[in-house]
């Protein structure tokens, strides 16, 4: 799945994105800002993220409207220290917003090791346009909180996907599966496959087209049938 990770100029991203991937990401930049893009790759909890991190200067919003075709998610990173990068953060968020409708995101109140770091409640009310978006405290740096929001970003987006994926799970692996889930979402066949080759783009199953079939990751089943609520 695509995760996009976005905001304002060294709020943090390419050092988030770094620390999660263990230092194994991919960045380009220069004199230590992102000028094209930062990858990596991540597992949690069994499912892959693939993690695409934007640069935060305002002149590259071609850059982030060509990054951000696609993402499954978007963290923006705030940096909860600085407030002379605030205009600049609700101007890459009005863009992305613009570039993503719809997509779900998590707020990554970012450099919470500093001492005069914003906590979650004091950024709602001095950036009011995250009204309504969770937001996470986190410290890329010191590796504080990544795992909980990375958690919480799989669990928002495996939530959105849960009523599909409830129906598609009850048909995984049984040999002609495809045939029975389409009489069952009464849904031709051109729709099904969108579905199926979108959800296995995303190695979130397997397709054996030859018996008609498919196969659902084990850990997606588990986590469909966990019940996992983030807290934020």
């Amino acid at each position: 799945m695509k995760i996009l990770i976005t905001g304002a100029t060294r709020a943090g991203k390419s050092t988030l994105i770094r620390t999660l991937t263990n230092g194994k990401s991919i960045s380009i930049d220069k004199h230590g800002t992102t000028v094209a893009l930062d990858h990596g790759v991540i597992t949690v909890r069994g499912i892959k993220l693939y993690l695409f991190g934007t640069p935060g200067l305002e002149h590259f919003s071609v850059l982030r409207k060509i990054l951000s075709e696609g993402a499954d998610g978007i963290i923006f990173v705030v940096d909860s220290e600085d407030r002379s990068k605030d205009n600049l953060a609700r101007l890459v968020w009005r863009e992305i917003s613009s570039l993503a409708p719809g997509v779900p995101c998590i707020v990554a109140a970012n450099k919470q090791d500093k001492p005069n770091a914003r906590k979650p409640s004091e950024l709602r009310k001095e950036l009011s346009f995250l009204s309504g978006v969770p937001i996470i405290p986190t410290s890329a740096k010191d590796n504080f909180n990544l795992n909980v929001l990375m958690n919480a970003m799989l669990t928002i987006l495996i939530g959105e996907l849960s009523p599909l994926l409830k129906k598609i799970e009850k048909y995984s692996g049984v040999k002609g599966g495809i045939k029975k889930i389409m009489d069952e979402m009464k849904l031709d066949l051109a729709k099904i496959k969108s579905y199926l080759n979108w959800l296995e783009y995303r190695e979130l199953i397997e397709v054996d087209w030859e018996n008609e079939m498919y196969t659902m990751r084990k850990e997606l089943r588990e986590l469909l049938n966990t019940d996992n609520v983030p807290v934020f």
